[in-house]
């Protein structure tokens, strides 16, 4: 029987849970690199843990997990007649991806590519067999173009901008060879010439610390875009409802373009479980078994 894990990196399930979560990120060389990894991570984690629980209060906590689950689930009813099991496993938090059979298929539920991310899967698993990057899919691409179109609905071209929108990684990466911005570069092209009639912007977002990360960052970019009575945000780097998402991006960035002038500030919905992007998903799998 073939196994499919469907991982990305987990969530915290309650307040107890916040400061172990984080430890697991910023103590993972995979990850980021920090001088005095492990102690560093100890002092990040001790110190940002009150503020990360009360962001992820102010929204009720994050979907993520139950999404992921729901997504699961569905998928298991697509490939019933295929004789092959599919669960959810996570690089950061409970259930962990290394406590699954070495020879189980990963679908990390990341679009595109990147070192930071894909990293702690190869640290975790002996040799995987990971379904890597999957922006460039036709599925994907109609669903979520559905969830843009939707959101346009009613805003006229001349009055409205799409912004959208990635989470930033450090600059350093991409001397290292790490395709992540050429890839959201090339996913942000795919949607801008579909939606030709609006005037597109590409910025970051989740930077953490004083390095340099992939730039324009949204929070400065939200100041450049003038004229605009309407501005569309567009997420492209993770499917699912999150905390950056629910929080960073509808509370905070929303704050931020208000200030600037941005009189409606709106987001495309992201496909999370829905039935269209699990078909999407299912055919897109099916097509690298």
């Amino acid at each position: 029987m073939k196994r499919i894990l469907i991982t990305h990196m987990g969530v915290p399930d309650n307040p107890s849970e916040v400061k172990e979560y984080l430890f697991n990120i910023f103590s993972d060389d995979a990850m980021m690199l920090l001088p005095f990894q492990k102690t560093m991570a100890e002092i990040i984690s001790t110190l940002r843990a009150k503020k990360s629980t009360q962001r992820y209060n102010s929204i009720g906590w994050t979907p993520l997990r139950r999404y992921t689950d729901e997504i699961v689930e569905k998928l298991l009813k697509k490939f019933k007649y295929d004789n092959i099991l599919i669960k959810a496993a996570y690089t950061h938090s409970k259930p962990y991806i290394y406590d699954e059979p070495p020879d189980s298929l990963i679908f990390p539920l990341y679009p595109e590519y990147s070192i930071s991310l894909f990293g702690p899967i190869k640290k975790r698993m002996k040799n995987p067999m990971i379904l890597r990057e999957w922006y460039y899919e036709p599925e994907f691409i109609d669903v979520f173009s559905e969830r843009i179109k939707l959101t346009l609905q009613g805003l006229l071209p001349q009055k409205t901008a799409l912004l959208f929108l990635a989470h930033g990684v450090p600059s350093s990466l991409k001397k290292k060879g790490d395709l992540y911005e050429d890839e959201v570069k090339e996913s942000y092209e795919i949607f801008r010439k579909r939606f030709a009639d609006y005037k597109s912007f590409l910025g970051y977002i989740g930077k953490v610390g004083p390095a340099k990360w992939s730039r324009p960052y949204a929070d400065e970019l939200v100041y450049m875009i003038k004229g605009y009575d309407n501005v569309v945000a567009v997420f492209l780097s993770f499917p699912v409802d999150n905390l950056e998402v629910l929080y960073d991006i509808d509370i905070v960035l929303k704050q931020k373009a208000e200030k600037a002038g941005i009189k409606n500030f709106l987001r495309a919905p992201l496909l999370n479980a829905d039935d269209d992007f699990i078909e999407a998903l299912y055919k897109i799998i099916r097509r690298r078994l």
